[in-house]
Parts: structure tokens; sequence; C-alpha cells
């Protein structure tokens, strides 16, 4: 990410060495911190463990299986600040199914893995195993003043075969999608991306 005032605040199931040495080789570029999970916390508790762990004015929530344009932070705070926001999320994203090589613009709506949040203003997570990000936006729209911006090229939501909603809700995803992009398209756009 181009913006240089960060932290990772890495959550994990389990501390491997390959891991740990990963983390190693990043930390040269910002502020690295890795905690190992409690045992049996769904997605709502982790989520709630990893943002009392970031010391930062700002949390942005971040998904270890999707990519992400370099200027999705700056992107991301500049719309926060201008619109004097304590939240904001893209109202568009990319699908991309990495089983079929598909990439797709999404519907409009709020995605809520695209959140950046004031940490003075982002409501306790549900201790829920699923829906929990669904359940905290609506927290969000009730008391907080929230802002959408269309940049769907900043952040790529990913099918990978592995994730936590099965194939039937990425198939309606592309179903609701606005436009399914060509192979010479997706290629470029995909070029743009990358993990951190």
């Amino acid at each position: 990410q181009t913006w240089n005032n960060k932290e990772l605040v890495i959550v994990a199931d389990g501390l491997t060495d390959h891991l740990i040495r990963a983390i190693d080789d990043a930390r040269g570029a910002a502020s690295v911190r890795i905690f190992e999970a409690p045992r049996l916390l769904g997605l709502g508790d982790l989520r709630n463990y990893s943002v009392a762990r970031a010391q930062g004015e700002f949390i942005c929530q971040w998904d270890d299986d999707d990519l992400y344009d370099k200027e999705r932070i700056k992107a991301s705070l500049m719309i926060l600040k201008e619109a004097d926001a304590d939240a904001v999320f893209l109202s568009q994203w990319l699908l991309y199914d990495q089983l079929r090589s598909v990439l797709a613009l999404s519907n409009s709506r709020i995605w809520e893995g695209t959140m950046l949040d004031k940490r003075s203003c982002i409501p306790v997570y549900p201790s829920l195993p699923k829906q929990e990000d669904t359940l905290m936006v609506a927290m969000q729209l009730k008391y907080a003043k929230v802002a959408t911006f269309v940049a769907p090229t900043l952040y790529a939501y990913c099918r990978t075969g592995a994730n936590t909603w099965g194939d039937a809700y990425f198939s309606r995803l592309f179903d609701l999608s606005e436009k399914v992009f060509s192979n010479e398209e997706a290629l470029k756009i995909l070029a743009r991306l990358t993990v951190n």
C-alpha cells in the first residue's frame, strides 16, 4: 500500500514457521504484528480481537485471500476525510472467481469487507461465525455517518474454494453482477492488484 503510516495486525489460527518467516520478511515495509487467536472463536470475535490489538486511529478491514489496489487505504482515507464521515465503504467491488478465472463488476450496495472506519466509531462485531460484518454495518448506518464511493478496482473479492461462504453464495453474487469482463480486460485489471 502507498499509505506509509500503517500497521498490519494479523490474527492467525496457528503460528507456523513459514508464516513467521513471511512476516519477518515483510516487517521492513510496515509495522506488522501477529497474534495467535484463541481457539474456537467465530469471525465476529476474531474481528473484535484484532481491533482491540490495533493501535491506529483508523481500522481497515483486510482479508488474506482477496486482492487490492496499492491505493486502497489512501483513497478510502481521502473519501473519509472529504465527507467528514466516521466510516467509508465501496459501493461496488470486483468479484474474482479464481477457480474459473472469471472477473466481474458487482452490483451496487455497501460492501462490508471494504470498510475503513474511525477507530472511535467502530462498533463491536456481533459474536457470530458469519454475517458479523453485515450486522456491524447495519449498526453503523444507524449511529454513525457513513460514506460510500465508487472505485471497484480498489478491491477484488475472491472465490478461492476455501471461503467462509460456499458456491451458492458466489453464484448469486455473479448472477447479480453488472458486468463480466472479457479475458483480456480481466488480465489488465488483475495486473494492478496484489494481496497487500
